[in-house]
């Protein structure tokens, strides 16, 4: 999956900006607060339907404008193309397909697919388990068929069971108990098989960015047992605490490196090596499964990395053959040689560099 060109309009401290990116690498080069981060943002809303700085999007219009609009055209591998648009006012989100209006972001998903690595991603490895979990199931909704359709069976579940739950019903909640435990084994069933694959690919390249120290991932499904046996014997906890405490909500995902766990053994500069070992491994994994791949957004590439672990990173962008948007302050951080799109990001305006 490429972008072609890319449209911004009023986002953050975007006035007006297009940009016809290259196939490969390009880079956002620019001061602090230029604007890098809201192209990268801009990707994302095309992609998600929200952003990573801010998923209500309150601060997306920028001041005095009255709505904030991203337009893209983009282009599958196989040469289809598609323009996408995005529109965010006070009175919510409207986004465009191919010309055609639909409220609310749902209509974007799969679309575009976007994975990022951000300043802050080293919370991929020392954060809460909701980090992973997100990213974990991304991955699974790529690749997987009728994941998404479980997972909105599970989240409604849950939430009758929930609700039933805080108002003391226990016999409702103990009914919602059987379609919550199908639709839970079910998604557990499609994480497992993709962190089976997804493990074998951060393995190879952890061994790349890593110093050749292994780097293993496990799935902790949320519960122990059966699932339905596992609610029933827990509802009356359930109920005093106002939530069910078993499930895929409650999943992890184990990250090891050197035989220990990452999150207690790495420097902050090897977790962000880890958190692009785990994201490009999605990568590889999509491109190794015949998917579309992703377009791959990194904001402050030099961040915590030193020069050989870029050189690295970059290889490995290269290697994957997929469209990057880096940013950086540090025109240095790039070497010269290395083959890429430049572009110039000053007080929120861009320009191509000849």
């Amino acid at each position: 999956m490429r972008v072609r060109a890319l449209q911004v309009r009023d986002l953050r401290i975007l006035e007006a900006a297009r940009l016809e990116p290259g196939s490969g690498i390009n880079v956002l080069w620019g001061a602090n607060g230029a604007g890098k981060t809201s192209l990268l943002e801009a990707l994302a809303l095309l992609g998600r339907g929200r952003s990573f700085r801010d998923p209500r999007g309150l601060a997306l219009v920028r001041r005095g404008a009255g709505a904030a609009t991203v337009a893209a055209e983009v282009e599958g591998e196989e040469g289809r193309r598609e323009r996408l648009g995005l529109r965010r006012d006070r009175a919510g989100t409207t986004v465009r397909v191919e010309g055609r209006s639909h409220r609310g972001a749902g209509a974007l998903l799969g679309r575009l697919p976007v994975v990022w690595i951000l300043g802050e991603s080293y919370q991929l490895v020392e954060g809460p388990p909701a980090l992973r979990r997100e990213l974990l199931d991304w991955g699974v909704f790529h690749v997987e068929p009728g994941y998404a359709v479980w997972m909105r069976r599970y989240r409604r579940a849950l939430r009758q069971r929930n609700a039933a739950l805080r108002s003391g019903d226990l016999a409702a909640a103990a009914a919602w108990e059987a379609p919550l435990a199908e639709a839970a084994e079910a998604v557990a069933a499609a994480r497992a098989r993709y962190v089976a694959g997804w493990a074998e690919a951060v393995r190879r390249l952890g061994v790349r960015l890593l110093a050749g120290a292994e780097v293993t991932l496990a799935l902790e499904p949320g519960w122990r047992g059966a699932l339905a046996e596992a609610l029933a014997a827990g509802r009356a906890r359930d109920a005093l605490l106002g939530s069910t405490q078993a499930g895929p909500h409650r999943a992890d995902l184990a990250v090891r490196w050197a035989g220990a766990e990452a999150r207690r053994l790495a420097s902050r500069g090897q977790a962000r090596r880890l958190a692009y070992a785990l994201v490009l491994g999605q990568v590889l994994l999509t491109r190794e499964l015949g998917r579309e791949p992703p377009v791959v957004l990194v904001d402050e590439f030099a961040s915590e990395l030193d020069a050989a672990a870029r050189a690295a990173v970059l290889a490995l962008l290269r290697e994957l053959r997929v469209q990057v948007w880096i940013t950086t302050t540090e025109r240095a951080a790039i070497p010269p040689e290395a083959p890429a799109a430049w572009f110039h990001v000053e007080q929120g305006r861009v320009r191509p560099m000849l």
